[in-house]
């Protein structure tokens, strides 16, 4: 069954700058991106000199269901808001890295703290929100929730990053149309 997109939040597309929150991946590592939408995350991962394997559920590619053939080392994406703890789980269950951005309040959800006890998670997050770009609004706009990295598997040297990013006169870089 191929699943659609029927909510507009899950169709948000997240700036490539947030990719900076996660710091310097594995160089030999594949990257899984599985909800890749217009790409944002994917170029900023290979402008970082990741090999990047991009799939969409628009593409026909449903995450939840569908793995690429090619060989791949750790997921990193922003999973559809609707389908975020489906997302998890699954990452779960594929038994390698993965980095998802999900929003903060996640972290007082019962089926959140269910999923991930006894996991060894590491998080990632800006001191000011991430601005995505909003179905039917573009890039205009105030970011609407804090979101986070919630890490699993990825090296502790991304926390060099969090300092970088956590001074207070950090701000995003405009895009057009700003």
């Amino acid at each position: 069954m191929v699943r659609t997109v029927k909510d507009p939040r899950d169709i948000c597309q997240s700036p490539p700058e947030a990719v900076w929150l996660l710091g310097a991946l594995n160089p030999r590592w594949v990257i899984w991106e599985p909800a890749c939408g217009e790409g944002n995350l994917v170029r900023a991962l290979r402008r970082q000199h990741q090999k990047v394997i991009a799939t969409d559920i628009l593409q026909g590619h449903d995450f939840l269901s569908w793995q690429p053939k090619q060989e791949w080392d750790a997921i990193v994406t922003n999973p559809p808001f609707t389908l975020k703890y489906l997302f998890l789980k699954r990452c779960i269950e594929l038994h390698k890295p993965w980095a998802l951005l999900m929003p903060f309040a996640v972290f007082g959800s019962k089926t959140f703290n269910s999923l991930t006890s006894g996991l060894d998670l590491k998080c990632f997050y800006p001191i000011k929100r991430i601005a995505y770009k909003m179905p039917f609004k573009g890039w205009d706009g105030s970011p609407t929730q804090a979101t986070v990295w919630i890490t699993s598997g990825f090296p502790a040297a991304a926390q060099r990053c969090i300092r970088m990013y956590m001074n207070p006169d950090w701000t995003q870089p405009k895009r057009k149309g700003q």
